[in-house]
């Protein structure tokens, strides 16, 4: 039976952010492209390194950078299984032309603004009807149909701008440099709702239950409002996009 897709999406400030006056770290982007009568949906949330002053800065810039990626990859008719390999190389190339705009003093400054304003992980996905990739690097969670999935990098992701960084610059327990993103694939028939979401969602397992059926475009967002600042729930930033199959009527 053919569907129609609902996406979602949300966003909350952690609490222990908000107590301690920081911005939210985390951004993510969704969008929709017609390619040949097909429609072809994504989403893509990046979540900044903690212990980064303003680690929004590359997480916003990446999620813009990446969503108009995929919308340019889709409408050149690149294959699904290439467009990961591409992204991650472009990627790496985006924020390495970022840094040759900025001059440094000292290659430790250079180091410093990576740190501050460039670590984020990356989690997206890109539906068809036929088949749908997940595409990762760092953190964070999926959730397919009602099953939960955490990707737990013990506080350590491997996050994409330490291929900016000289190894020589990283403390010993740095993770590997990554050169592609793990990929998972859905068949197109093998799930009916799909979420990502930054880590903060695995924090609170029995919001999952509200993760879906919201006709409201804003209503998965009231219902995090309610958890945040009704509750107090979510002590780290978190955000969510959804992807719902809703059988067309015959």
């Amino acid at each position: 039976m053919e569907s129609n897709i609902r996406v979602r999406s949300a966003q909350a400030i952690g609490r222990s952010h908000l107590l301690g006056g920081k911005n939210r770290q985390d951004a993510l982007k969704t969008g929709m492209v017609e390619v040949d009568g097909e429609k072809i949906v994504y989403g893509v949330i990046c979540d900044g390194c903690s212990e980064g002053e303003t680690s929004e800065v590359g997480a916003n810039l990446a999620t813009s950078f990446i969503g108009r990626q995929i919308e340019i990859l889709v409408k050149s008719h690149i294959s699904l299984d290439r467009i990961p390999w591409i992204l991650h190389k472009r990627t790496v190339g985006f924020l390495k032309d970022i840094l040759g705009k900025i001059s440094f003093d000292s290659p430790n400054a250079r180091v410093l603004y990576i740190k501050n304003n460039l670590l984020f992980t990356i989690l997206g996905f890109i539906y068809t009807e036929r088949e749908t990739l997940i595409f990762a690097q760092g953190d964070g969670d999926t959730v397919v149909n009602d099953e939960l999935t955490i990707r737990d990098e013990n506080n350590i992701p491997r996050y994409i701008g330490y291929s900016l960084v000289e190894r020589k610059f990283l403390s010993s327990n740095a993770s590997p440099v990554q050169t592609d993103f793990d990929v998972f694939y859905l068949n197109g028939e093998s799930f009916n709702r799909l979420a990502i979401a930054s880590d903060a969602l695995s924090e609170e397992p029995s919001f999952l239950v509200d993760l879906w059926g919201h006709i409201n475009p804003i209503g998965l967002q009231r219902r995090v409002n309610v958890w945040s600042l009704v509750n107090h729930k979510f002590q780290d930033d978190l955000s969510i996009i959804t992807l719902e199959k809703i059988p067309k009527e015959e």
